[in-house]
């Protein structure tokens, strides 16, 4: 339970701390206004495709490998929003990828805790389980904004949500080996 909620908090970070300072990370980067809106857009388009794209991923690859896929890769993907120039086709393209896993967050916790618990279960414990996202919305877009203030670039909130990402997944690659069998 305690390792499900730490992978969601995980996960929905990275996510979060992006779409809750997406405007002026872009604007630091020097990108167009115009350009700022339509990767507000496209990471919300990202986030449902991705939630319908990573139920049909569980469903072939299992939980294991799903979370631990997604939590990488958006990890990377952060890490390469810098690179990406903003008001750029790669930049509109990153934002509409990290849209994609972030929506894995909604469908792989679900899914996980019905395999392990469940599906008599689901609707007490993932709530719960649900938190984890929950205090990473309060959390990640203030530290993104605090690191912000503090350092005058967003390079380190972008390196915290991907060494949070990584956290997450190393922690759930670790202890979820000795999860039951999914049913």
């Amino acid at each position: 339970f305690r390792v499900l909620f730490f992978a969601f908090f995980a996960g929905s970070f990275s996510g979060l701390m992006l779409i809750g300072n997406l405007k002026p990370l872009a604007l630091s980067y020097g990108a167009e206004a115009t350009a700022v809106g339509i990767a507000i857009v496209i990471v919300s388009v990202g986030n449902a495709a991705g939630r319908v794209l990573w139920g049909y991923i569980f469903d072939r690859i299992g939980g294991m490998r799903s979370v631990i896929t997604a939590l990488s890769v958006l990890a990377v993907l952060m890490l390469l929003l810098p690179v990406a120039l903003p008001g750029s086709t790669a930049f509109i393209a990153l934002c509409l990828v990290i849209g994609l896993f972030f929506g894995a967050n909604f469908v792989v916790y679900a899914s996980d805790v019905s395999h392990i618990y469940g599906i008599n279960q689901v609707g007490f414990i993932y709530p719960i389980v649900s938190l984890g996202y929950g205090i990473s919305g309060i959390v990640a877009p203030i530290a993104g904004g605090w690191i912000y203030d503090a350092s005058g670039s967003y390079f380190y909130a972008i390196l915290l949500s991907a060494a949070v990402c990584l956290s997450g997944m190393i922690i759930y690659a670790v202890f979820m080996r000795k999860r039951p069998v999914e049913k």
